[in-house]
């Protein structure tokens, strides 16, 4: 009997190609069925999110979905379709190595700074967008910044990193710039001037990108007041281009390595070839990570070759701490404080420089949420090695700012200040999200510590 059935299939199946194409097809939305099932139960369970996987983001986003965004009408107003990754928001930049891409909208999940999905009791959505000059919004969406100021409008450039930018909070209008501008507006109700924070922060970016940013795309807005608020990118990201191999040195990161190695390539045909490659190898990865059954095998593979790594990682030694790249680092921080303010003086501008709190320096007490995050500085390095990189650099920068400060500061002029331990004094309550980025009142408690120096200095003239 089995035998005869075998002979009907092979008898059905020899039949020509259009059976052969039956049986491909049927094979084909048996596993799709089957992928579609299991992207489900993964987003169900919350091993995945609803935006990683084909079948589960294939119905319409509507403002009816996320109710926590009041300003979700206007954003799908203006931007005709939505991006689908956040890291997509970088794009390169000759000068800068990668710079926000302009008229950028996201909205995911909510993330972690890693771009994982969160785990840490936030439950708004996460979204995130630039204007069409590459900014995010501050305090509010739609406003859009006259390259020509205006005369009745004293506007403030925020310089920094991801916590500027507003990594860590579910929206850009909850970032350290718009908590400033909100706090501005309601200290100044009566300005005979209208009040305008721009953010200017980008992910990654340390004092020395944050200098060639200003004099090379800023100082076009005119401002009134600079503001640079940073730190931690120069304690590890600074230390590691000091460190790194020859080709990185200070205003020459590994982004501008990067760049440089593919214009390179792209003047040949076997480099052009190679970037072709290599680009088409990495979307086809990406396109396929949709789909639940390939996702659920490269994990399976990650998760073995990582226990590899693992254990090649415990069987060499690393290389012991060297603090002369930090020290180095701290020192290179100051001269670029000092290049800003030359330019401050200069282009007629107001200049303030704020050390910024990070976990392991700020002298906080520290919630059991926040002592987790002390405990795993970072994920994929050393704890003790993130640790000693703080410490050096901050114990290096601290009296260099103070020296600074003292020779420099002038009051309507220019204002310096270490707040990185005074930022939190007496909160106990959690405002990091992880071991540097902020919650939306982590980033309230600085706007007010900036403004009580700006304050001090007497660089509001409203």
């Amino acid at each position: 009997m089995a035998d005869a059935k075998e002979n009907r299939f092979e008898l059905w199946f020899s039949k020509g190609r259009f059976r052969r194409l039956q049986l491909i097809l049927a094979l084909l939305v048996a596993w799709l069925l089957c992928d579609s099932l299991l992207a489900v139960v993964m987003v169900k369970s919350g091993h995945a999110k609803r935006e990683d996987f084909f079948v589960t983001s294939l119905h319409p986003f509507t403002a009816a979905g996320h109710p926590d965004i009041p300003e979700i009408h206007d954003l799908l107003a203006r931007h005709a379709r939505l991006d689908s990754r956040y890291l997509d928001i970088f794009q390169a930049d000759g000068l800068l190595g990668g710079r926000l891409a302009p008229d950028f909208l996201i909205v995911l999940s909510p993330l972690r700074p890693n771009g994982s999905e969160d785990s840490s009791g936030l439950e708004k959505p996460f979204w995130l967008m630039t204007d069409e000059q590459g900014f995010p919004p501050v305090a509010r969406v739609g406003h859009h910044y006259e390259v020509q100021k205006p005369a009745n409008v004293f506007r403030v450039i925020m310089l920094g990193g991801s916590t500027v930018q507003g990594i860590g909070v579910s929206s850009p209008l909850e970032s350290l710039p718009s908590k400033l501008q909100l706090l501005l507006e309601r200290e100044f109700p009566r300005s005979s001037k209208q009040i305008e924070v721009m953010n200017a922060g980008i992910s990654g970016f340390s004092s020395d990108q944050e200098y060639l940013f200003l004099i090379a795309d800023l100082l076009r807005y005119k401002p009134d007041l600079v503001i640079a608020y940073d730190g931690w990118n120069d304690a590890h990201l600074l230390r590691l281009t000091i460190e790194g191999g020859p080709r990185t040195r200070p205003y020459r990161t590994v982004s501008q390595e990067n760049n440089e190695d593919r214009v390179n390539a792209s003047f040949s045909p076997s480099g052009s070839f190679g970037l072709f490659a290599t680009i088409t190898a990495g979307r086809t990865l990406v396109y396929l990570g949709h789909f639940a059954t390939f996702r659920l095998v490269h994990s399976s593979i990650r998760r073995i070759t990582g226990r590899f790594d693992r254990m090649n990682q415990a069987a060499r030694h690393d290389p012991a701490f060297r603090p002369e790249p930090s020290v180095e680092a701290a020192h290179f921080y100051i001269e670029n404080r000092e290049r800003m303010l030359f330019i401050a003086k200069q282009r007629g501008f107001h200049f303030a420089s704020f050390l910024q709190p990070i976990i392991g320096i700020d002298g906080k007490s520290y919630s059991a949420t926040e002592s987790r995050y002390a405990a795993h500085l970072h994920p994929q390095m050393a704890n003790e090695l993130i640790k000693q990189e703080r410490e050096v650099f901050y114990q290096t920068v601290r009296p260099l700012l103070g020296e600074f400060a003292a020779t420099n500061e002038v009051t309507g002029e220019s204002c310096m200040a270490d707040i990185s331990t005074s930022s939190f004094a007496g909160v106990a309550d959690t405002v990091y999200v992880d071991s540097g980025h902020l919650q939306a009142k982590g980033n309230e408690f600085v706007a007010q510590r900036i403004l009580a120096e700006l304050k001090r200095c007497n660089l509001l003239p409203l």
